[in-house]
């Protein structure tokens, strides 16, 4: 279980994610939490201010260190 900076917690099962995302900077833990809540990828893009392919890469290296 890790608490955000937002004051809400996520519990995150993949000990090797959850490694990563302890060490990553904050974008991937905020992609993380809106694809969660349910936010496709443009409406990511346009709430963290970065291109469309820059959350796919993003969301790859995540997929990728989750087949680890």
């Amino acid at each position: 279980r890790e608490q955000l900076r937002n004051g809400e917690e996520i519990y995150i099962e993949n000990e090797t994610l959850f490694e990563y995302l302890k060490y990553t900077d904050s974008i991937v833990l905020d992609i993380i939490i809106l694809k969660q809540h349910g936010y496709n990828v443009r409406e990511i893009s346009q709430i963290l201010g970065l291109s469309m392919s820059s959350i796919y890469r993003k969301i790859k290296k995540i997929k990728e260190l989750l087949k680890m």
